[in-house]
């Protein structure tokens, strides 16, 4: 693992190319930071698909900060060059839905405007009918 200037400036700079929000909240550094300063830098560019996938996973499915997460989510959806990475952010937006019961408006904002354009149609109609259904139905199980 880097040193903990090294996970700070990848943050930063991933911060800066649009791959974590920039209204998501400051890093300090702390054991959580230092996880999700890595798991941001496994998504970052020179990485093997499988690692930026598995990383997006480990972060939507155990991020405590929703915000946060949905943030780096929708860089990736935005921003990877890779088809298959941006259609697992997608994906990821109906996990993130299924595994906190909440959704940014953004994210849903964003799948909105994918859906428009025509861009991974299926998998975005299956993460907002997850979105509806985990985040905006009182039909859930809590």
């Amino acid at each position: 693992m880097q040193s903990d200037k090294g996970m700070q400036d990848a943050v930063k700079a991933l911060t800066r190319n649009g791959m974590v929000d920039k209204g998501a909240p400051s890093m300090s550094v702390s054991d959580l930071d230092k996880w999700r300063a890595a798991v941001v830098l496994e998504m970052s560019g020179g990485r093997p698909p499988g690692v930026a996938a598995d990383a997006l996973l480990a972060l939507t499915l155990n991020e405590p900060n929703v915000e946060l997460a949905a943030g780096i989510i929708a860089g990736v959806v935005s921003t990877a060059a890779d088809p298959n990475l941006k259609r697992l952010g997608v994906i990821c937006c109906g996990h993130l839905a299924r595994t906190h019961g909440i959704v940014p408006v953004f994210l849903v904002e964003l799948l909105n405007s994918l859906s428009d354009s025509g861009v991974l149609v299926g998998e975005v109609e299956d993460a907002l009918g997850d979105i509806r259904f985990f985040a905006l139905s009182d039909e859930r199980s809590e």
